[in-house]
């Protein structure tokens, strides 16, 4: 067996170890979570992440907010979000599928909730991009009816209270119906 042969068989071997010879890119979106309202209107923050169709999320946890002190029962552990401080946290695509990732945001007192919106995007290999969610406070008190498939969200620009998709191209902000704007798409 020659210095090529050996070569060859030692690449063979090595290939059987790794898993597929190859590296997979990374698949993340970046919750970008802000609000305007304060400690009066909301003092917790409750995120659920699910897959696809699946009516189990595969995260759903409750935080207090940073700017706040906890009233009532016994407070939930603290995350940075604040009126001056948006908070980040990556979600990763752990099982390459092509399902979608639905995120949804619940304000919430230690007497319930205040109200909630959500937002649901697709990976994209080799990217990772923001998917900003604001809990304003025009949806705070908002009497919107929205059609199904959108949420209260405040118009880009303006603040005002909006039904906008729930739906949202990787790197866009979604669409608002056309009574209330014009179609929306703006890059992140």
């Amino acid at each position: 067996m020659g210095p090529r042969a050996a070569l060859l068989g030692f690449g063979l071997a090595l290939l059987t170890l790794a898993p597929g010879g190859c590296v997979l890119s990374r698949r993340e979106v970046m919750l970008v979570l802000s609000t305007d309202a304060s400690c009066t209107i909301f003092d917790r923050v409750q995120i659920r992440i699910s897959r696809g169709a699946e009516t189990v999320p595969t995260f759903d946890q409750t935080f207090l907010r940073s700017d706040c002190n906890a009233v009532g029962i016994a407070p939930p552990p603290p995350i940075p979000l604040s009126e001056m401080t948006e908070f980040r946290l990556g979600i990763v695509d752990s099982r390459r599928t092509d399902d979608h990732v639905r995120i949804e945001v619940t304000a919430r007192t230690s007497e319930g909730l205040v109200f909630s919106t959500a937002a649901e995007t697709s990976f994209v290999d080799g990217k990772v991009y923001a998917v900003p969610v604001a809990l304003s406070l025009a949806c705070a008190g908002a009497s919107l009816a929205c059609p199904a498939e959108y949420v209260c969200r405040p118009r880009p620009g303006t603040g005002e209270a909006a039904c906008g998709s729930i739906y949202r191209e990787p790197g866009t902000l979604g669409t608002f119906p056309a009574a209330q704007a014009a179609h929306i798409t703006v890059d992140e």
